[in-house]
């Protein structure tokens, strides 16, 4: 499981993902355009690896974060409307 979530406004520009591999969780996080930086976090069991990655999600969703798929379709729209 991996997911990358961005979160831009007029401050700034950065970036979060999350791989699960097995009990293993890695978290990178940083501005966009950098490498950033990586924690790695051991669980006692994938199931609960997994578990604790989609809470982090949710969480940062609710902060502003979003897909990366959905920014390039929210920044394509506005180019093509001028706005």
């Amino acid at each position: 499981m991996k997911e990358y979530l961005i979160y831009k406004d007029e401050k700034s520009s950065k970036f979060w993902q999350i791989e699960v591999d097995g009990k293993k969780q890695i978290v990178t996080f940083g501005k966009i355009d950098n490498p950033g930086q990586s924690k790695i976090k051991e669980f006692d069991s994938a199931e609960e690896a997994k578990k604790d990655a989609e809470k982090k999600i949710v969480a940062k969703i609710n902060k502003g974060y979003h897909k990366k798929k959905l920014a390039t379709k929210v920044k394509a729209y506005l180019k093509k409307n001028n706005k």
